[in-house]
């Protein structure tokens, strides 16, 4: 049960890492977009 638990906190933590660089990525683009 423990190790469920361990696998999903890692898949999340994963997940919530990617979505962040993506917004991350998404809104220096539309920084540079509005720059140039």
């Amino acid at each position: 049960m423990s190790s469920l638990r361990s696998i999903y906190a890692t898949i999340k933590r994963r997940v919530t890492d990617a979505h962040r660089r993506r917004l991350f990525r998404d809104w220096r683009d539309e920084r540079d977009a509005r720059r140039a």
